[in-house]
């Protein structure tokens, strides 16, 4: 096995990448991975036509998870910067990217790329990607499983910007009834104490002494409301 180098974890990666490869291949020769089942779907899929379609999956996600990680792998080999401190992070990245491929050739599959058969016939590219667009999705999935998760973060960021808009008017309604209120408060204040002074006033013209003592009792009334 030393023909494969010198880091074990470049050579366990390129059997890795081997394996899928070969299951890659073998798979893709069965006749129940065709173009009818590709489009179907697992869910519309059962028994060993599932299996064998989602193995296809597999191995193309597996194949460029592999192909990313032994990218790295060689970038850091060739620069005498590789540190076996990070080979869990290779192995890491693998599993993510085949759960990544997997992912996006699955469930987003129609949401991305899915075409109507009006519209695949407009041109061969479209045709083109609507006949390979699963293996080449689990591919670039399993390449870049970072790609996913941006796709399925701006997928939840959008369905939270709807429950936040909610909230907002939520809680724009209750401000706007604090507000109401406050100034309902305001009014009668005003109110109550616009008859307050009015009973100062006519207190002073009959009797000063009593008006201060009127006024001074008034006074200590609103402070003891604060």
């Amino acid at each position: 096995m030393r023909v494969l180098g010198a880091v074990p974890i470049l050579r366990d990666m390129m059997l890795a990448t081997l394996v899928f490869l070969i299951s890659f291949v073998v798979v893709g020769q069965l006749d129940a991975v065709n173009h009818e089942n590709l489009q179907a779907g697992l869910l519309h899929l059962h028994g060993l036509e599932a299996v064998y379609v989602l193995m296809y999956l597999i191995s193309c996600a597996g194949l460029g998870a592999c192909f990313a990680s032994l990218y790295r792998l060689n970038h850091y080999v060739s620069r005498a910067t590789y540190d076996p401190r990070f080979d869990s992070t290779y192995w890491s990245a693998l599993i993510l990217g085949v759960i990544a491929g997997v992912f996006i050739s699955e469930l987003l599959y129609e949401v991305l790329f899915l075409l109507d058969e009006s519209e695949s016939a407009k041109s061969v590219a479209a045709s083109t990607v609507v006949n390979m667009g699963k293996p080449t999705l689990a591919l670039l999935g399993g390449f870049s499983a970072n790609m996913v998760y941006k796709v399925l973060q701006r997928i939840v960021d959008t369905i939270e910007s709807l429950f936040k808009g909610d909230q907002q008017a939520v809680f724009e309604a209750q401000r706007t009834a604090e507000l109401a209120k406050l100034r309902r408060m305001e009014d009668d204040v005003s109110t109550d104490l616009a008859q307050q002074l009015g009973e100062v006033e006519q207190a002073f013209d009959n009797d000063p002494d009593a008006a201060r003592e009127l006024l001074r009792a008034r006074i200590e009334q609103l402070l003891a409301k604060r």
